[in-house]
């Protein structure tokens, strides 16, 4: 009776193979107005500081709208619907990026925030959705839209290298090597 079904982990149902779970998770996504790459990327780069958890209950937000999204979440969803995209080509548009200056920003906002001593001690999801995302930008060859400094140039591809010696993770290292690679030898100037 279960053959051409499998029992979805994160789904709780049944659902043929192919990836139901995806589907319904980009109808949620949809529903909540979790789609938009313009509101996610806002939500990542939003300074204004998250309501603390003892605040007084008149701070507290009084509608849905008011809860901020939280970065890594965004950062979450946005490599989700760039996979979903590619791996069950769903119907979302992918996100209109390039490795600079856009790739170059979140590895700065996600990756050596503590300094350049931590870079590899991030969340494993976090730094494999920021890998993910270059890998993808890479392999579609979206290297640069606009002036690319040289400064610019150099800090990314030190953060990279000191990921891909500093992380735990074999995968991520070796994923993290790749991309680094990959950016040395496109660099525009070499073309």
């Amino acid at each position: 009776a279960d053959q051409g079904y499998h029992r979805g982990a994160a789904c709780g149902e049944y659902a043929p193979y192919g990836g139901g779970c995806s589907d319904d998770f980009q109808a949620l996504a949809r529903d909540l107005g979790l789609t938009s790459y313009d509101n996610l990327f806002e939500a990542i780069y939003k300074t204004d500081s998250h309501p603390a958890e003892y605040d007084t209950e008149e701070n507290y937000p009084s509608s849905p709208g008011e809860i901020p999204l939280s970065q890594a979440g965004s950062l979450f969803l946005i490599t989700s619907f760039v996979f979903s995209s590619i791996l069950f080509e769903s119907k979302l548009p992918q996100p209109k990026m390039s490795i600079f200056p856009d790739h170059a920003k979140l590895v700065q906002h996600f990756i050596g925030v503590e300094g350049p001593t931590g870079i590899g001690g991030e969340e494993p999801g976090v730094i494999d959705s920021v890998l993910a995302i270059g890998l993808w930008l890479e392999h579609n060859n979206r290297f640069v839209s606009g002036p690319l400094e040289d400064e610019d140039f150099l800090q990314h591809l030190q953060t990279l290298s000191l990921l891909s010696a500093n992380n735990p993770s074999p995968t991520l290292r070796y994923a993290a090597h790749v991309f680094t690679s990959s950016i040395l030898h496109a660099h525009p100037v070499d073309r």
